[in-house]
């Protein structure tokens, strides 16, 4: 009876971490604490996310405009130029539209 129980304690402690095993008091008090608030995981996301994007899409249009010369008008308005402000004025309020979104979700 005493073998079975001292080899049911065995495999028990064999489960535990090696700090549950020395100090199973201290290991229990973090045991709720698994990182981050999942509040504030789901804040930081949504500034990533609109950061993130912003950005991508500032880059896109700036990558556009400036340095493929889309942007500019030399001597008259090509069809270049169209597509260029054409692309900035609908995607502007689609990227406005996507950070009130995201923003106004809980």
């Amino acid at each position: 009876m005493h073998n079975a129980t001292v080899v049911k304690k065995f495999r028990e402690m064999s489960n535990l971490s090696l700090c549950e095993q020395r100090t199973p008091d201290l290991c229990r008090m973090d045991e709720y604490n698994q990182g981050w608030d999942p509040e504030i995981k789901r804040y930081f996301r949504k500034i990533l996310n609109s950061f993130g994007v912003a950005v991508l899409w500032l880059l896109f249009m700036s990558t556009l405009g400036l340095f493929l010369r889309m942007g500019y008008v030399y001597n008259r308005v090509d069809v270049y130029n169209i597509v260029f402000y054409a692309l900035l004025l609908v995607s502007l309020p689609l990227l406005l539209l996507f950070l009130y979104r995201q923003w106004r979700k809980k």
